[in-house]
């Protein structure tokens, strides 16, 4: 359970940061690539969750 904590603060922070607007500019990836990213991850981390609980 402490990875997937640790995987959630992260993806705290990175939305924190897209939210700032202080990310890297990337010429490859959009704003909105950024933001479908993190959906994602917390999808992901939400699943693993589910799983130990059930």
């Amino acid at each position: 359970m402490h990875a997937l904590t640790t995987r959630l603060n992260a993806v705290s922070d990175r939305l924190s940061d897209l939210e700032a607007g202080s990310l890297e500019p990337d010429p490859h990836r959009k704003v909105t690539d950024w933001y479908r990213q993190v959906e994602a991850e917390i999808a992901d981390i939400r699943d693993a969750i589910l799983r130990l609980t059930f």
